[in-house]
Parts: C-alpha cells; sequence; structure tokens
C-alpha cells in the first residue's frame, strides 16, 4: 500500500502474555506499509532475547506472534512480527533488537489469545474516483457574474459480489465550516468496502481487495495502490451518546507490488468507466472475481510484471506467452496442443482487429518461434528471432490480446469492445503494431 503520511512514533511496547514487562521502542511505517519496531531493553528482557535466554549466548531468535504498544497515535497492535536483528553490548548491558511485523493495527491491543476478525473492511485506491465519475460537487456560474458551490453527498453502490460479501463504494467528504472565510475547499474520497454475514479473519478481506484492485489496474491500465484500509468488528465498540458504536481500526501492511512513481490515469486511458456497465455492474464484478479465481497466478504475476521495471523484456514477453497458453488450456482446451493452435483459437474471437488469416498466422508463428529462441535457445534454420524493437511490438500486441481476453471474461460486448479499440489509443496503437519482420 501507499502511505501518505508515515508513521514515527516512539512509545512502550510488551507482550500480551506479558503486560508488566514495558519496553521503550520506535514504530515506523514506511510509505510502502512496511512495518518496523526498534527496541532497547536493559539486561535479559524480551528484546534480543535467544531461544537459550541469553543474548550473548547463541540460539536462534524467537519470532513473536504479536506485540502490543502504546504510542500518542493510540494503542497498536503487531502482528506476525520476526526479529530482523539484534546488537547487544557487553559495557553496557543494553541490547537493541528491530523487528519487522506483517500488519499494524492502530486504535486496538489485541490480547494473546483473540482471533483479528472483522465483519467490515475498508479500504480507498488511487485513481478510483476518475474511474466511478461520481462527484456530488457542483458549480453554477449565474449570470451576476456570481458562483453558486452545491455538494451531497453521492449515494453508494452496494453491489453483492457473492453469496457471503456485499461490496459498496461508499463515500466521504471534507467540507469548510464557519462563517468568515475567504478559502473554501470540498473534498471527496471514494471508498470499497466489503461487508460479510460472519466475522472473517482479515486475511479474507484481503484477498478479495488484492483482485478488485487489479481490476482498478486492468480497466484504468495503470497500477493501482491502496492508500488508506480500516476494519470493523462488532466485538470494538465505544460507547457515545445513548447507543455504542463501532470503532475504525487503522491497518497498515505492505502490498507488493510498490512504486513511489505512481501517475493517475487519463481518461482517454482506461478501458471503460463505471457509466458504461452501470446498468450491470454486478455482473461485471462477479465474473472478474470468477475469472480471477480461475486463473489466479496467471493473473497476479501479469499485474505484478507491469510495475516490476527490472523485468526485463525477454521475461515479460515469456511470462505472458506462458499465461495466454494455460488460460487456454483452462477455459478452452486442456489436451496438448501445438502453441501456435492455442493462440490463433484465442486471437479468433477478436480476429477483426488482428487482421486476415495470413496475418494473424504470421503472428502466431512469430510468437512461437521468438518464445522457442528465448525459452530453450533452440532455433531452426530461417526461424524469426526478434531484435529488441521486434520483441517490444510483439509483446505489445500480445498484451493486447490479453486485454481483450480480458474485456471478454467480464461480459463486454463484441459492439463495446470494438468501440474500446477505437477510443483508447493506447489499446489501438498495440494491436496495429506490425509485430516484427515479415
Amino acid at each position: 500500500m501507499i502511505v501518505s503520511k508515515p508513521v514515527e512514533e516512539t512509545g512502550f511496547f510488551w507482550l500480551p502474555e506479558d503486560p508488566e514487562k514495558r519496553f521503550p521502542g520506535f514504530l515506523r511505517i514506511s510509505e510502502s506499509g512496511a512495518v518496523t519496531l526498534e527496541m532497547t531493553s536493559l539486561g535479559h528482557g524480551f528484546v534480543g532475547a535467544r531461544s537459550l535466554g541469553d543474548p550473548w549466548m547463541g540460539g536462534d531468535l524467537i519470532e513473536f506472534k504479536r506485540i502490543i504498544g502504546v504510542t500518542r497515535i493510540g494503542i497498536v497492535t503487531l502482528e506476525g512480527c520476526s526479529e530482523r536483528n539484534t546488537n547487544a553490548e557487553f559495557v553496557s548491558g543494553l541490547s537493541t533488537s528491530i523487528f519487522s511485523a506483517k500488519w499494524a493495527f492502530i486504535g486496538v491491543g489485541y490480547g494473546k489469545e483473540n482471533d483479528i476478525v472483522f465483519s467490515e473492511f475498508q479500504f480507498s485506491l488511487k485513481g478510483m474516483n476518475k474511474w466511478l465519475g461520481k462527484s456530488g460537487i457542483m458549480v453554477t456560474h449565474n449570470e451576476d457574474k456570481s458562483v453558486s458551490i452545491n455538494y451531497s453527498l453521492p449515494e453508494p453502490v452496494v453491489i453483492k459480489i457473492s453469496d457471503e460479501f456485499q461490496m459498496k463504494f461508499n463515500f466521504s467528504s471534507n467540507v469548510p465550516t464557519g462563517f468568515n472565510i475567504d478559502e473554501a475547499k470540498i473534498t471527496q474520497k471514494t471508498f470499497v468496502v466489503f461487508s460479510s454475514k460472519s466475522e472473517k479473519p482479515l486475511d479474507d478481506f484481503l484477498s478479495l481487495a488484492h483482485k478488485i484492485r487489479n481490476f482498478f489496474s486492468f480497466v484504468t491500465t495503470r497500477t493501482a495502490f491502496i492508500d488508506s484500509a480500516s476494519g470493523y468488528s462488532d466485538e470494538i465498540k465505544r460507547h457515545g451518546g445513548r447507543k455504542d458504536y463501532r470503532v475504525p481500526v487503522k491497518i497498515y501492511f505492505r502490498e507488493f507490488p510498490y512504486s513511489d512513481e505512481y501517475r493517475n490515469a487519463r481518461s482517454d486511458e482506461m478501458l471503460f468507466v463505471f457509466l458504461e456497465i452501470r446498468e450491470r455492474v454486478e455482473d461485471v464484478f462477479r465474473k472478474w472475481l470468477r475469472i480471477y479465481d480461475s486463473h489466479e497466478s496467471i493473473l497476479n504475476r501479469y499485474f505484478l510484471s507491469n510495475l516490476d521495471y527490472t523485468m526485463d523484456l525477454e521475461r515479460r514477453f515469456l511470462l505472458l506467452v506462458e499465461g495466454m497458453a494455460a488460460i487456454h488450456k483452462e477455459s478452452y482446451n486442456p489436451e496438448e496442443v501445438y502453441l501456435v493452435n492455442r493462440l490463433k483459437e484465442m486471437i479468433e474471437p477478436f480476429q477483426r482487429h488482428f487482421g486476415s488469416d495470413d496475418e494473424v498466422d504470421c503472428f502466431a508463428k512469430k510468437i512461437v518461434s521468438a518464445r522457442n529462441y528465448l525459452a530453450h535457445l533452440y532455433r531452426r534454420n530461417g526461424d524469426f528471432v526478434p531484435d529488441t524493437d521486434e520483441l517490444f511490438e510483439l509483446n505489445s500486441k500480445l498484451e493486447a490480446l490479453f486485454q481483450l481476453f480480458l474485456l471478454r471474461s467480464v461480459g463486454i460486448e463484441n459492439e463495446h469492445i470494438d468501440r474500446i479499440v477505437k477510443e483508447n489509443a493506447r489499446l489501438r496503437g498495440n494491436l496495429e503494431r506490425k509485430a516484427g519482420r515479415t
């Protein structure tokens, strides 16, 4: 995830089974959501302790399931902790350890035996507002040269994605208050909210969030990042006024992929927007989750490769070819079939965008020849071996095929696909590439 304001807090920390022994520490949550805790103790506290009980006597480092702390931002639970480094000084007797944690929960201190479960999980994604296109801000320029600004919070969009889970696009806003103001700013933020009929482990919600995040990466053609997350449980409540209300638990975690070079997607880069599918939005999301469940490992590698700037063109090409072959085998024909025939069958529903039979045959054979050479260094006399520019052309056209397959899989009709190809310059450009020498 992307953390706009990294956390750096001092506090006191302890194990839930031994709350009387508290140690000073420094909590860091980085821009990427990585959680680390640096702690110092005198003598033989749990910080720096080894399995033999003595930090100077060797032994394996202990891994702690859970560490609790209190800081200025509230009580903290660090879950899935492991010791990364320990330094012990003979003279002073001080022992300093650095722990990493899988998750940080702000606002609750879980006991040793407490399961971390939620009935609702809320997160926001960079770039989601533009895709959804639901703004409550209305600006009117009047004839008397005055300007009227009205704001109404949009109604939530509720989607039942399964028998167990409901998804909702919800909205919050910050509006100006007071009377004598010389600046007025209204900020609207969109959230995805998952709710379940019963309390669920965080991993269940994160699995869904990961798939929905990649849906937005797909439709916006830019990698989407979670930039905030919170959980709600019926067991975590606070009394206020005449009733109890659930307290949000802020959640931090490191998510892959991560990049500090995020760029907002432009409307003309998006494959489609909410307005175009609003009448069947539930069907689109259900089909996306279904195709993701069927091809999870392939889609995970595909979306990861989109952000892995260290991945060279050859590896990315081979990943796409492997993914297309695996999807064909699982969706079309489980029998052993030559790769060239798998590619042709994948292209067939979209051949109007790939050219004549001869052009499709030439493209598929080039893919096979390039795959054989790059994966196995196998080359027959006369086989096509691409240079860097030609491999880029093949890769771009193959990615366009992958996008068309996903569009069709979520229920986008042929007429709509044709319109997307016509209006989306990047997709159209990839399909029009010559893809190497003839």
